[in-house]
């Protein structure tokens, strides 16, 4: 609150308020928040769910939890790596598109299937697809729809919302875990239900398909380019 107060009066602000009200920039930096909120949601609560015991969990170690995660983390390497690419071919808006209907098949796929690691890892690979493809395509809008002098000030708005995301998302999937816990006879403590890894995946399906939505919206307008901008790389 202090500091919208302090920048709305300094006559040099560090952010632009006006961008918040830009048609081009604010919707896609909306989809970039959620797809971080919805797949943090998800990615934070493998681990819990890996290392649980039996049968609320897999009973599995930390090298169990590495097995299942590192996919993830190696297909959005390998794919934010391609997307450069496949920029130069399709429109930002696009590969955003492109990038959230992947996320949002992955999201449903976790809450159909997630009795065994191998269908969580397989989960979490098409989530990472569609997250390197809808970053890529919606950082690319915003710095193609904002004057070249504005590029840095976007970009920090709009990381400082994705990080917004991203710790709001394991805080949903926290509260969610610690209003379904069980024990189990003859271990100590309580563990996350099934009913509280299933609530997180539909509540993160339910955002990826609002971000699905919006980047549905944003693919079918047309984005205004400052006329200093001449590349979207």
């Amino acid at each position: 609150v202090a500091l919208v107060a302090i920048e709305k009066r300094v006559r040099t602000p560090l952010l632009d308020f006006k961008l918040m009200k830009s048609p081009s920039f604010l919707p896609p930096t909306i989809i970039l928040m959620l797809v971080f909120l919805s797949i943090f949601t998800v990615y934070m609560t493998m681990p819990v769910m890996v290392r649980s015991p039996e049968p609320l969990g897999f009973g599995g170690n930390a090298l169990t939890v590495a097995s299942v995660q590192l996919p993830f983390m190696m297909v959005f390497l390998i794919t934010t790596i391609i997307s450069g690419f496949i920029l130069n071919r399709i429109k930002n808006t696009k590969l955003t598109l492109i990038g959230t209907i992947i996320s949002t098949v992955g999201f449903l796929f976790l809450i159909m299937f997630h009795s065994t690691e191998m269908q969580v890892t397989i989960g979490l690979t098409i989530i990472a697809a569609g997250l390197s493809l809808s970053t890529a395509g919606g950082f690319n809008v915003i710095l193609m729809s904002v004057p070249m002098h504005m590029a840095g000030i976007a970009l920090g708005m709009t990381l400082l919302l994705n990080l917004v995301g991203m710790s709001v998302g394991p805080v949903f999937a926290g509260i969610i875990q610690e209003m379904n816990q069980q024990a189990i006879p003859g271990i100590e403590g309580q563990f996350p239900t099934e009913i509280a890894y299933g609530t997180i995946f539909v509540v993160s399906g339910i955002i990826s398909l609002a971000s699905l939505v919006l980047a549905l919206l944003v693919s079918r307008n047309k984005i205004p380019q400052d006329p200093t901008v001449t590349t979207g790389h």
